[in-house]
């Protein structure tokens, strides 16, 4: 699924120096005017399914390589970026269905062949532009229909059928959210807590995240004021309230955290790992007749120095 959003590749040799601040902070973007900021998302699920008494785990890691750039800056403060996707690897392992593929990889090329890696190499090229404001809540998708038409496209109709729901307004936008709504609404000072929500609409209901974010400190690291940020939360399912499906999530809790640069106005690096299981079944399906779904899954986003 291919994400579009922004461990990070500093090394010091000295102890960070801790800044103490008589003012608060403010933490806002700015992304900087005719240059290129890369990032490298990868997402990594651990999945186990039970069906019948018989249980597959998989393993699938999705990393991208994407570039973002400062399309429009308005007064308000608000901004549009155009994010780029420059290539891709996916692996798979588990259930005898081990595979992988990388974009870079000029050897891999022969697996073209397959309708589905076919697909994924045409989403290399595509570019979503948001309309952001400085805190990174996504107001706008200003060239979506050119996004949609693009997915429309795609050889392997398993995977057009997916990303056609991925790429629908509402669904983009709330998904693409969680990678950029994640500044306070205003100043803040050491210790300091601030809310993110999140709600991410499909078929059989919604996923809603909260996330409870606390600035811990304030670094210098080669110069520049580095924001440390740690983050938990609840991911809960809500299930439409008439369904053919009996849909059970239990309540997972959430934790990661993020480093901000306070002089570029970027994320250096940002992970969140959720861990939840559903249990799937017909209203009055027996114990055995119902599927259950655990997963375990880590997306980290790290920005490049190129």
């Amino acid at each position: 699924m291919i994400q579009l959003f922004p461990s990070i590749l500093l090394a010091t040799v000295a102890v960070p120096c801790v800044f103490a601040f008589a003012e608060p902070t403010e933490l806002v973007y700015h992304y900087p005017k005719d240059e290129l900021v890369v990032y490298e998302i990868s997402d990594t699920v651990d999945q186990s399914q039970t069906v019948e008494g018989q249980t597959m785990a998989v393993k699938t890691t999705t990393t991208e390589r994407v570039s973002t750039e400062l399309l429009v800056q308005h007064r308000d403060g608000s901004f549009i970026i155009g994010n780029t996707l420059q290539g891709v690897a996916f692996s798979m392992a588990g259930s005898g269905m081990d595979f992988a593929f990388d974009s870079s990889n000029p050897d891999d090329e022969r697996k073209l062949t397959d309708p589905m890696i076919a697909s994924m190499m045409a989403l290399r090229g595509i570019e979503i532009r948001f309309m952001i404001d400085p805190t990174g809540a996504i107001l706008d998708v200003p060239n979506l229909p050119a996004v949609q038409n693009h997915i429309f496209e795609l050889e392997d109709p398993s995977l057009m059928a997916m990303m056609e729901m991925m790429v629908q307004r509402d669904t983009l936008i709330s998904g693409s959210e969680m990678h950029y709504k994640l500044l306070p609404s205003g100043p803040v000072d050491i210790n300091d807590q601030w809310k993110s929500s999140f709600e991410i609409p499909f078929e059989l209901g919604g996923l809603k995240l909260v996330l409870d974010l606390t600035l811990d400190a304030i670094n210098e690291v080669d110069g520049h004021q580095i924001a440390e940020i740690s983050i938990s939360g609840l991911l809960s399912f809500a299930a439409p309230d008439a369904h053919a499906v009996n849909v059970k999530f239990e309540v997972s809790e959430v934790g990661g955290s993020a480093r901000f640069d306070i002089d570029d106005g970027l994320f250096l690096s940002t992970q969140i790992n959720t861990g939840y299981k559903v249990t799937i079944g017909l209203e009055d399906a027996a114990p055995k007749d119902q599927v259950v779904v655990s997963i375990n899954q880590q997306v980290k986003t790290t920005r490049l120095d190129d």
